[in-house]
């Protein structure tokens, strides 16, 4: 299946929108704009109908377009108390273990690789697992044998953050089997070899009619062949199993559908044959072991025919299943050699998987001995499975017989991510950078970190040449410089705001950047002090004569450049003069400390001329075999993303404007993949909680207000002010000025509800329109502003944009009665 998207060209307007019935829409009274996007999109869902007007300007088509954009993907919470978990029931089982949970981009796995990446969490599931792979046996004249089933993982198979252009052109989570790789491989063994002697037919007598149980489901050994060249096995089961007399009629039920069975006839001369008329379709004329295939699928096999002698009274009579399934085993050999020659057909198709009937011959070729059947499936191409799908949905009808007997399959529920921290690199301006981490010193400690020097291409730590970011403890700290300490893995920033040299005392003033807290230290004669953060005492020494503090000396000397997050992971600042770097480290096992690292994602600066800082690339590096590389959407040109295999998200948004970002969300654990093998019907079952990451939304087109027959039915985003939009002039009560409430540079994000909800978008020009769509476009950005039932936005361009509550403006006074 193919995602379609609205937004792949600016617009595409849809026809023949009709909605019937409802309320006119009063004031806002419960929506608020702190839950945008909802009630547009909720669980996913695109849930409203986007309107222009059709005597716009292109403006507006850009603007819906652009809201329709924001709409397209929505993130899980950054942080929640809870998982999301989507939990799947039936004849299951989660490929994990309590000691070793499946990562991102893991294989399946556990043996048979090397290299840490590649050793997943089991290697086979068995009975213990999943129920379909019981342990049965056969018993005969030669014993009883008794047998287990075990499945063996894929090779490659990993959750993995990529792009499938057969699903969708943005990138998202699958759980991919590659090409050429093995998908699985099923056994069934015999503790102690069955036997079975080979009778003068070539058939090995023994097994005739035995039964034998294969992922869940019973089949009967219908015909053995151990002619030279083609040893064969056929099993056949079916949904109903019956005899029938030739001309006897019967009607049968599957799966809610009746089946009238009538044995048209059954020859008793040379090789018997019957034919069948099912619902009024006749089959071909059908030897024991054949199958026919109907119109819708079924399928109707022949186990045996019991025609009658000469001079018999009793009538012909047929073993047939209705809704047959039959399996065809070949292999050239039948030895040790585990050489997968053997062919695999289903009913009368050939699949692709192969097989191997491992034995041996004994006492001149009189009698056998099979220790072990093998299936295995090889991808003939790449299969990617979305979260919330399976395998099977990504096979054409002909090739789901892959899946052995049709009664396995692989599951992908989601990821879970857990609680999450969030650390930003952005632009402030046009030549100045900010880095935002939160902290165990509390809250986020927001603060400059890299700047364009004048005349450069350089660039420096800290905001600008006199507020200065020192990394260095045997640097100058001037006034207005800042510096970060540390103690235990709780970082404070630091800033110099006063040296004061007095006749009386000699003081130098310090604040806690984060927490606000401001201090002043008195020296003594040679300008040494100390001040105390978080218990722990730092030196310095100031220079009065030259304004400025010197830390080189103190026995907790500053950070160079390292600042802790919340949950112990390693945010880095440092220059090489002509590159800013900040470097995210992340540790496996909770453990903070340079031996555990794993992965480290570096977002570098750069000087574009001296006169702007742009972030240039962002590299993600791993020591895993896999090293996740950025992923491009299409449907935002500005964004590229990808996940570790920890799970943190790397966000890399570069607009046009120039106002580029860096965002990682770090689980504070590790990520894990909710991976499935199952067999039969299952059903999901959604837990609470959310899911982290960027999750696919289809949205639909916009329609013209001209299109829409009663846009109150249903939830509405219009576009565009009452002189261009008439949905949004009936919302503000179809003014006689269609610009009376309207300002010059300004624009209204509206909400108004009755039994829906409708959003007003619209400015005093169309301009102001599209800004306020940029708004929404980027509402992330401007969560904090997003308030209430309205703001006002104001801007000159797309780079001064300001988000208020709207002016209400005082009433006149009332003139004193006469």
């Amino acid at each position: 299946m193919e995602i379609k998207r609205a937004i792949k060209k600016i617009i595409a307007l849809g026809t023949g929108a009709t909605m019937v019935g409802a309320t006119v829409l009063g004031a806002m009274a419960a929506a608020d704009l702190g839950n945008y996007p909802a009630p547009f999109v909720e669980g996913g869902v695109y849930n409203a109908v986007s309107i222009v007007g059709a005597n716009a300007k292109a403006a507006d088509s850009i603007g819906v377009a652009d809201v329709l954009l924001g709409l397209s993907y929505a993130e899980g919470a950054a942080a929640s108390d809870t998982t999301a978990t989507t939990t799947l029931e039936g004849d299951t089982y989660k490929i994990s273990k309590s000691s070793d949970p499946l990562n991102l981009y893991e294989y399946l796995v556990s043996s048979g690789h090397s290299g840490e990446l590649e050793n997943g969490p089991i290697s086979r599931v068995t009975s213990s697992e999943l129920n379909a792979l019981a342990d049965g046996s056969i018993s005969n004249e030669k014993g009883t044998f008794t047998y287990d089933q075990r499945i063996y993982m894929p090779d490659n198979a990993s959750v993995t953050y990529a792009v499938d252009d057969d699903q969708s052109d943005d990138p998202a989570f699958y759980l991919k089997f590659p090409d050429t790789t093995k998908v699985y491989e099923y056994r069934l063994t015999f503790g102690s070899p069955l036997k079975s002697d080979i009778d003068d037919s070539y058939n090995f007598e023994d097994l005739d009619n035995k039964k034998i149980s294969m992922l869940g489901k019973e089949y009967t050994i219908i015909n053995t062949d151990n002619r030279t060249g083609e040893n064969t096995i056929e099993l056949m089961a079916g949904s109903i199993q019956d005899t029938l007399s030739e001309g006897e009629s019967k009607t049968y039920t599957i799966n809610g559908i009746d089946y009238v069975t009538e044995v048209i006839i059954i020859t008793d001369t040379g090789t018997s044959k019957v034919k069948f008329k099912i619902n009024g379709e006749t089959t071909d004329a059908l030897e024991e072991t054949q199958t026919f295939k109907l119109t819708d699928g079924t399928e109707i096999g022949v186990k045996e025919i019991l025609a009658n002698e000469a001079g018999d009274v009793t009538q012909d009579l047929v073993e047939f299943y209705l809704g047959a399934e039959k399996i065809t085993i070949k292999d050239d050999t039948i030895d040790s050699t585990e050489n997968w020659d053997a062919t695999i057909d289903v009913g009368a198709d050939s699949i692709d998987a192969v097989g191997d009937i491992i034995g041996s011959f004994q006492s001149s070729g009189t009698d056998v001995s099979i220790s072990k059947l093998r299936i295995k499936w090889t991808a003939d191409e790449d299969y990617y499975v979305p979260i919330g799908g399976k395998l099977s949905d990504q096979l054409d009808e002909d090739y789901k017989g892959n899946l052995f007997l049709e009664n396995m399959d692989f599951e992908f529920t989601g990821v879970e991510f857990g609680d999450t921290e969030e650390i930003k690199l952005s632009n402030s301006g046009s030549d100045e950078m900010k880095v935002t981490i939160p902290t165990l010193s509390g809250g986020d400690l927001t603060l400059y970190a890299f700047y364009s020097t004048s005349g450069g291409p350089t660039i420096g730590l800290g905001k600008d040449a006199d507020h200065k970011l020192i990394v260095d403890a045997n640097d100058a700290i001037y006034k207005n410089y800042q510096f970060i300490v540390n103690d235990d893995k709780s970082s404070h920033l630091i800033k110099v705001t006063k040296l004061k040299d007095t006749t009386t005392d000699d003081k130098v003033s310090f604040e806690d950047v984060g927490l606000g807290n401001k201090w002043e230290v008195t020296t003594n004669a040679t300008g040494y002090g100390t001040f105390d953060v978080d218990g722990r005492e730092y030196s310095f020494v100031a220079d009065y004569t030259n304004e400025y503090i010197n830390m080189s000396g103190s026995a907790s000397p500053i950070s160079a450049g390292v600042i802790w997050t919340a949950s112990e992971a390693k945010v880095t600042v440092s220059t090489n003069g002509t590159q800013g770097n900040m470097t995210f480290t992340e540790y496996d096992g909770g453990t903070a400390d340079d031996s555990n690292v794993k992965r480290s994602i570096t977002a570098l600066v750069e000087d574009d001329a001296g006169t702007t800082t742009g972030i240039e690339v962002v590299s993600v590096s791993d020591d895993d075999p896999y090293s996740p590389s950025l992923q491009g959407w299409e449907s935002n040109d500005d964004l590229e993303d990808t996940y570790t295999r920890w799970g943190t998200h790397v966000e890399y948004n570069n607009p046009s404007n120039g106002q580029a970002s860096v965002t990682l969300t770090y689980p504070k654990n590790e990520a894990t993949a909710d991976v499935y093998i199952a067999s039969g019907v299952t059903s999901t079952v959604a837990g609470s909680g959310e899911v982290g990451g960027l999750t696919q939304v289809e949205v639909a087109s916009a329609v013209l207000d001209s299109e829409v027959a009663d846009w109150k039915a249903t939830n509405v985003i219009v576009v565009g002010g009452p002189c261009v939009n008439t949905v949004a002039a009936e919302l503000m009560g179809n003014p006689a000025d269609c610009a009376a409430d309207f300002e010059e540079g300004k624009a209204k994000i509206k909400l108004f509800e009755d039994e829906n909800v409708a959003l007003l978008v619209a400015g005093y020009s169309a301009d102001d329109t599209r800004r306020a769509c940029t708004v929404l476009k980027n509402y992330k950005d401007y969560a904090a502003d997003l308030v209430g039932s309205e703001v006002e936005m104001t801007a000159t361009s797309d780079e001064d944009i300001v988000l208020a509550a709207p002016v209400v403006p005082e009433p006149e006074p009332e003139e004193p009665a006469e």
